[in-house]
């Protein structure tokens, strides 16, 4: 049992289809955000001690952004998932955005803190050309209505402000950058990205990750029907896997991802086949030859 719970609030930062590359117009940055959403909860979950929620129910809904951001109250941590525009093609930076300065709470201080780490972890990732940047801005307006202006700029930080939460917006890079752009598209980059924004997180949190078993290809703690499918489009070639996924789906332990394997894990989640009993029954095997070699 996980010693502490940490709640995670997963905001993509637009709906349906809103944002598109004027560089490569296969990208979306609702569409692709949303994709890396796919990947970044099942990674969060591979660290007992993290609870994930979400502001949206489905990619189209539509919801106010400061509303969003309150949806956090009684989460840890608000992060809004986005890709960035600028004027200039070449801009290729990866910016993450935390809450402007607060001496009465300590939600800037964290808020800042994991930006920075964000925004030079993702950077890193995604090799991007420009050095990374992390920075707050201040509304021009009284969003509060307190006569001070020192309000957050950016609704999805007020928002979570307003109900006492940490939030950081991560820009990841520009989709007004090709380079960046096509980089976003590819699903193996995605995961990439989501298991290391996962492991900075945990880091933070002082989280440890759960040790995955042969078959859970995705790494939630389970075996089901979407570990079967990435083990098949592993054994296909379409589907660009980490050492860690290409490890869980080998379930034979041979070497490579086979149709064996696939079927291995398709049987186990269906009930009519243990992968951890196959296990148990390789490694009595090989203790029983081992005593035999001793008694030769």
């Amino acid at each position: 049992m996980a010693e502490k719970t940490v709640k995670i609030m997963i905001d993509v930062g637009h709906a349906g289809k809103e944002n598109r590359s004027p560089v490569y117009r296969d990208y979306w940055e609702s569409i692709q955000m949303w994709r890396l959403r796919d990947f970044l909860i099942p990674a969060l979950k591979q660290y007992p001690g993290f609870e994930i929620g979400e502001t949206r129910s489905s990619q189209t809904q539509v919801l106010e952004v400061t509303a969003r951001g309150r949806k956090a109250k009684g989460y840890d941590l608000l992060l809004s998932l986005h890709s960035n525009a600028a004027d200039s093609e070449s801009v290729d930076r990866v910016s993450c955005i935390y809450q402007v300065p607060d001496e009465y709470s300590i939600i800037d201080d964290k808020s800042k803190a994991i930006a920075e780490i964000f925004a030079k972890g993702i950077s890193q990732v995604m090799q991007t050309k420009d050095p990374p940047k992390w920075y707050s801005r201040l509304s021009d307006a009284d969003r509060n209505k307190d006569g001070l202006l020192n309000d957050n700029y950016y609704g999805i930080l007020h928002g979570a402000w307003m109900v006492g939460v940490a939030a950081v917006i991560m820009e990841h890079s520009f989709h007004t950058n090709r380079r960046a752009a096509m980089w976003l598209m590819d699903d193996s980059n995605l995961q990439r990205l989501a298991e290391a924004e996962a492991a900075m997180l945990a880091e933070f949190y002082g989280l440890t990750k759960t040790v995955r078993q042969k078959g859970d290809v995705n790494g939630d703690g389970k075996v089901d029907s979407i570990d079967y499918l990435m083990a098949k489009r592993i054994f296909l070639g379409t589907f660009k896997a980490t050492p860690e996924q290409l490890w869980a789906a080998d379930a034979d332990g041979d070497g490579v991802v086979t149709a064996k394997d696939c079927l291995m894990i398709k049987r186990h989640y269906m009930g009519t086949y243990s992968i951890v009993r196959y296990w148990i029954d390789y490694a009595a095997l090989m203790l029983e030859k081992a005593n035999l070699r001793k008694g030769e």
